[in-house]
């Protein structure tokens, strides 16, 4: 089963209104297990929260998807071609969630390499070691980019002069 600790504690700071898992193996005993107890974190966190499931392809699907406060995705990749799994990593990331974390198993580290996340925006959450030890990758829209310290009003030309003249 997949560690969980990181991803219950994504859950237990965001307490997400909804979350939507994305696996290819939505049918496996591992999968069912491990949605089980997500769901059942995210249910204790908020009450009305709801969970949603689908693999990779639905997400490519052209129908459009609602938003989500979190998407979480397990074992999704690595599986089908390196570009599919970056569009829908980009759809999830663009159009669907404002939260996304994604979980890559490190047997595919030369297939996805940290900078190939970082491309997309996303920051190294946690690395989990055991039998099958996985990085967790997270994206946060709210956070992606730090408004930098020179933008502001005490740095823009004549501050001072703003409503006096016309520019």
């Amino acid at each position: 089963m997949i560690h969980l600790n990181p991803l219950i504690k994504v859950i237990t700071d965001l307490k997400p209104d909804n979350l939507l898992v994305v696996s290819r193996a939505i049918g496996s005993e591992e999968t069912i297990a491990t949605l089980k107890i997500l769901s059942k974190v995210v249910k204790s966190s908020n009450h009305t929260a709801q969970c949603h499931f689908c693999r990779p392809d639905e997400v490519l699907a052209n129908s459009p998807m609602h938003h989500v406060d979190l998407v979480i995705v397990l074992d999704g990749f690595c599986k089908a071609s390196k570009t599919e799994d970056m569009q829908c990593i980009a759809k999830l990331r663009d159009q669907v969630a404002k939260h996304l974390v994604v979980g890559v198993s490190t047997e595919f580290q030369m297939l996805w390499p940290m900078t190939d996340f970082i491309a997309m925006g996303m920051k190294k959450l946690a690395v989990v070691d055991e039998q099958n030890p996985l990085i967790f990758y997270s994206y946060d829209i709210l956070t992606y980019k730090q408004v930098p310290d020179w933008l502001n009003p005490k740095y823009w030309s004549n501050p001072e002069k703003w409503d006096k003249h016309r520019w």
